[in-house]
């Protein structure tokens, strides 16, 4: 790919992000995204503004995760609570299924957190994702996280001047 940035997760805005695809192996977790922001700090963003990739590979490396938690919801109908859930934390042989099923329909990712930044060899984030399997934290281990893209498809949606006040 012709843009490739190595351990700058906290250059890259994933709000609004989409997650196509996940496949892991027992090393290397490996995520196909499209609309993930390169921020103009990040040192494969040349422009005056914050840019948008329409296709990017992220591949987390000698990845561990460390929990699965399923946020607690609550769902209203006319002022009156008609479903509630528990926050749920899943078991270990839970982990592979439900990155399986995430990306099945929709997958977005909510928000992304760097925990810790490399001490000790190690980074450290948390991500919420949204998809098919509903919304949940991820929160996982890694010793390098590498993003690939091959364009730009312009400026970042949050750039435009409209969005700006």
């Amino acid at each position: 790919m012709k843009y490739t940035s190595v351990d700058e997760l906290d250059r890259f805005q994933f709000h609004d992000a989409q997650i196509q695809k996940i496949v892991s192996s027992s090393m290397d977790m490996i995520w196909e995204t499209s609309l993930v922001n390169v921020t103009t700090d990040n040192t494969q963003n040349q422009f005056n503004n914050d840019m948008c990739t329409n296709f990017a590979v992220i591949v987390f490396e000698n990845y561990h995760i460390e929990s699965i938690i399923f946020g607690a919801s609550e769902a209203w109908r006319d002022g009156v609570l008609v479903a509630s859930r528990e926050a749920r934390t899943l078991l270990p042989e839970e982990y592979d299924s439900i990155l399986n099923e995430t990306p099945c329909s929709y997958c977005y990712i909510l928000d992304m957190e760097l925990l810790s930044d490399g001490q000790d060899s190690m980074h450290r984030s948390v991500f919420d994702i949204t998809g098919g399997a509903g919304t949940y934290y991820l929160t996982f281990s890694f010793t390098k996280a590498i993003i690939s893209w091959d364009e730009y498809s312009g400026i970042a949606g949050y750039e435009d001047p409209k969005w700006k006040k």
